[in-house]
């Protein structure tokens, strides 16, 4: 019984291309996500999305106040109230619902300025 070697002709694993190491620092989750500004159901209340990158980082705790300009003008400002020592959980999307000063629903349209002072950010965002 004879046995053969055969040499060099195994198949060759093909490369993976590895993805690159996350930037925890700078991660914003998805890429590019802008918050959102949008009525609740019954229309008496507005919820807004945004990342937690507009927040400080490491943010444990956020308030949200919402000041009315005049019937169709307000300013929601969104900021941290306390940090975490644990930077768990980034990459998160926030909601937060605000009722109108008024407690009316005011007249459409409805522009919006949108706040981040921890991260200097602003959106001017018009909802009808």
């Amino acid at each position: 019984m004879a046995t053969a070697l055969l040499a060099g002709c195994a198949p060759e694993p093909d490369p993976v291309d590895l993805p690159l190491p996350i930037d925890y620092e700078n991660l914003e989750w998805p890429p590019g996500y802008a918050p959102t500004l949008m009525w609740t159901a019954d229309r008496k209340s507005v919820a807004v999305q945004f990342p937690d990158s507009l927040l400080t980082s490491c943010s444990q705790e956020h308030a949200a106040d919402i000041t009315q300009a005049d019937d169709h003008n307000f300013t929601i400002e969104i900021k941290t109230t306390s940090d975490s020592t644990a930077c768990l959980g980034l990459g998160h999307i926030y909601s937060e619902t605000l009722d109108f000063p008024s407690g009316q629903v005011p007249d459409v349209p409805v522009f919006v300025d949108l706040v981040f002072p921890d991260s200097g950010k602003g959106f001017e965002l018009t909802m009808s």
